[in-house]
Protein backbone atom coordinates (compact mmCIF):
# COMPACT_ATOMS: atom_id res chain seq x y z
CA UNK A 1 0.00 0.00 0.00
CA UNK A 2 1.33 3.51 -1.00
CA UNK A 3 0.61 5.84 1.86
CA UNK A 4 1.80 8.51 -0.54
CA UNK A 5 -0.87 8.35 -3.06
CA UNK A 6 -3.77 6.26 -0.86
CA UNK A 7 -3.62 8.87 2.35
CA UNK A 8 -2.99 7.47 5.94
CA UNK A 9 -4.71 4.16 5.49
CA UNK A 10 -7.71 5.77 7.71
CA UNK A 11 -11.32 6.66 5.88
CA UNK A 12 -11.32 10.99 5.82
CA UNK A 13 -7.35 11.18 6.54
CA UNK A 14 -5.12 12.17 4.34
CA UNK A 15 -1.34 11.94 4.49
CA UNK A 16 0.65 15.24 5.56
CA UNK A 17 3.32 13.97 2.69
CA UNK A 18 3.43 16.50 -0.15
CA UNK A 19 4.58 15.14 -3.54
CA UNK A 20 7.89 17.02 -2.82
CA UNK A 21 8.10 14.64 0.22
CA UNK A 22 7.80 17.65 2.59
CA UNK A 23 6.04 17.73 5.38
CA UNK A 24 4.34 20.57 5.70
CA UNK A 25 3.70 21.85 9.99
CA UNK A 26 0.73 21.29 11.29
CA UNK A 27 -2.05 24.79 11.27
CA UNK A 28 0.73 27.13 10.19
CA UNK A 29 3.24 26.11 13.03
CA UNK A 30 5.54 29.24 14.37
CA UNK A 31 8.34 28.25 12.26
CA UNK A 32 6.46 28.88 8.74
CA UNK A 33 6.34 32.33 9.95
CA UNK A 34 9.27 33.09 10.40
CA UNK A 35 10.77 31.32 7.59
CA UNK A 36 8.34 33.67 6.06
CA UNK A 37 9.58 36.75 7.63
CA UNK A 38 13.05 35.44 6.93
CA UNK A 39 12.31 34.89 3.23
CA UNK A 40 10.83 38.64 2.85
CA UNK A 41 13.83 40.12 4.43
CA UNK A 42 16.10 38.56 2.42
CA UNK A 43 13.87 39.61 -0.42
CA UNK A 44 13.96 43.13 0.55
CA UNK A 45 17.46 43.50 1.06
CA UNK A 46 18.15 41.73 -2.35
CA UNK A 47 16.14 44.38 -3.78
CA UNK A 48 17.73 47.14 -2.54
CA UNK A 49 20.95 46.00 -3.53
CA UNK A 50 19.88 45.09 -7.14
CA UNK A 51 18.10 49.00 -7.11
CA UNK A 52 21.82 50.12 -5.84
CA UNK A 53 24.02 48.44 -8.53
CA UNK A 54 21.15 49.76 -11.29
CA UNK A 55 21.80 53.50 -9.93
CA UNK A 56 25.23 53.26 -9.30
CA UNK A 57 25.85 51.80 -13.25
CA UNK A 58 23.02 53.77 -14.79
CA UNK A 59 21.33 50.51 -15.46
CA UNK A 60 17.33 51.93 -14.96
CA UNK A 61 15.88 48.01 -15.81
CA UNK A 62 18.05 46.57 -12.76
CA UNK A 63 17.13 49.87 -10.53
CA UNK A 64 13.42 49.18 -11.12
CA UNK A 65 13.73 45.46 -10.58
CA UNK A 66 15.37 46.10 -7.54
CA UNK A 67 12.56 48.61 -6.09
CA UNK A 68 9.89 46.24 -7.53
CA UNK A 69 11.69 43.36 -5.80
CA UNK A 70 11.82 45.14 -2.12
CA UNK A 71 8.25 46.69 -2.80
CA UNK A 72 7.18 43.13 -3.01
CA UNK A 73 9.64 42.20 0.63
CA UNK A 74 7.52 44.92 1.94
CA UNK A 75 4.16 44.04 1.62
CA UNK A 76 4.98 40.40 2.43
CA UNK A 77 6.16 41.44 5.51
CA UNK A 78 2.99 43.21 6.31
CA UNK A 79 1.28 40.57 5.54
CA UNK A 80 3.03 38.10 8.16
CA UNK A 81 1.98 40.93 10.25
CA UNK A 82 -1.39 41.46 9.50
CA UNK A 83 -1.37 37.43 9.81
CA UNK A 84 0.38 37.49 13.34
CA UNK A 85 -1.99 40.27 14.72
CA UNK A 86 -4.98 38.52 13.67
CA UNK A 87 -3.30 35.25 15.53
CA UNK A 88 -2.79 37.23 18.80
CA UNK A 89 -6.39 38.97 18.73
CA UNK A 90 -7.51 34.81 17.91
CA UNK A 91 -5.29 33.96 20.76
CA UNK A 92 -6.83 36.53 23.58
CA UNK A 93 -10.66 35.56 22.80
CA UNK A 94 -9.44 32.17 23.20
CA UNK A 95 -8.53 32.45 27.05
Amino acid sequence: MNRDREGSGYPGKESAVTNAGEVPPQDGGPEMGVMNKLRNKFRMSRGHGKQEIGRATGNPRLETEGQAERISGSARQVGEQVKDSGKNVRDAFKR
